[in-house]
């Protein structure tokens, strides 16, 4: 995708949060400081621990500093070589882990 002479892309990361950061806003000030687009595809959370698996679309530049910047804060990053396919894998509220 082609805005204004820049081209936007998405990429998808699996992120895994330590313990201490499960109160954090991280996503909120990812958003706020990198002005990414963000979609959820798939989370799992408990009191100690979380992932889930993230839609950024940006610029090259821009998803790859929002890269370095969540390693920064703490969070294991897996960058996904493909799109993850809906459904696959979540669960409903409630089900096993």
């Amino acid at each position: 995708m082609q805005l204004s002479g820049v081209y936007v892309m998405k990429r998808w990361f699996r992120l895994v949060y330590p313990p201490e950061l499960l109160n954090q806003p991280v996503i909120y000030q990812l958003i706020k400081h990198y002005d990414v687009v963000t979609n959820i595809f798939q989370a799992q959370v408990d009191k100690n621990s979380g992932w889930l698996v993230l839609e950024m679309q940006g610029t090259e530049v821009v998803l790859t500093e929002a890269g370095s910047w969540l390693r920064e804060q703490g969070l294991i990053v897996e960058e996904l070589k493909t799109p993850p396919s809906s459904g696959a894998g979540s669960r409903k509220a409630g089900e096993g882990s």
